[in-house]
């Protein structure tokens, strides 16, 4: 590989943010290089991460109360605590447990992106006292929040079944862009809506009894 001074400084500069990732915030890097034969180069990365900041103490705020009892449902489980290494990529492994979370219980639109880590430091101290936000969604651009009264505000929306129908013979290469729906024989069986071809190798029951997506 021919030697880049460039990347070099850029593969140190990597090294030092993985540090501060990893709650090393006064993490340094150095490089040293020599060339003992002619054309050769070694290069040295000497790593010096210093002491690392720690979790003093966690709070919360949700922004919609309706979502404390399923944010806080599992929070026993959550890697982020008091006492722990101040580590980025562990505040974003909870971010995303809280939003597969929210996903699973109807929240389809819900991302990580709507929870945010703030970091309360003081200057020579190594605590650090950590605020996790779970924001609502935000106005449109043309939106005047300060005008909108609080009940208005937007909020996240949680989704359910409205309609769940099984298609017993449908075959997507035969069926996908010509299938008619209307002219099966309809059943109706808890809830779901059965639509049969020729065969009924099926019963409504042993359908409905295996289908765990409920309207």
């Amino acid at each position: 590989m021919i030697y880049d001074e460039a990347l070099t400084e850029q593969s140190a500069r990597q090294l030092r943010q993985a540090l501060i990732n990893a709650g090393f915030n006064d993490a340094r890097v150095e490089v040293e290089s020599n060339s003992p034969k002619e054309k050769k180069i070694n290069v040295a990365y000497r790593l010096y991460p210093g002491a690392p900041h720690v979790i003093s103490s966690v709070a919360y705020e949700v922004e919609d109360p309706a979502l404390e009892e399923m944010v806080f449902a599992d929070s026993v489980s959550w890697p982020v605590k008091a006492g722990g290494q101040l580590d980025r990529n562990i505040l974003d492994n909870q971010r995303a447990l809280i939003a597969e979370r929210m996903r699973n219980n109807g929240y389809f639109a819900f991302t990580k992106e709507f929870i945010n880590f703030f970091a309360d430091t003081v200057a020579g101290s190594k605590e650090v006292d950590l605020t996790m936000v779970i924001h609502n969604p935000k106005h449109k651009a043309d939106d005047d929040a300060a005008k909108t009264p609080l009940m208005q505000m937007p909020r996240h929306r949680r989704y359910v079944y409205n309609k769940v129908t099984v298609v017993t013979d449908f075959s997507p290469g035969n069926d996908a862009n010509g299938f008619d729906f209307a002219g099966r024989d309809t059943v109706n069986c808890r809830g779901i809506e059965i639509l049969y071809g020729k065969d009924r190798y099926l019963t409504p029951k042993n359908i409905a009894e295996q289908c765990y997506i409920i309207p």
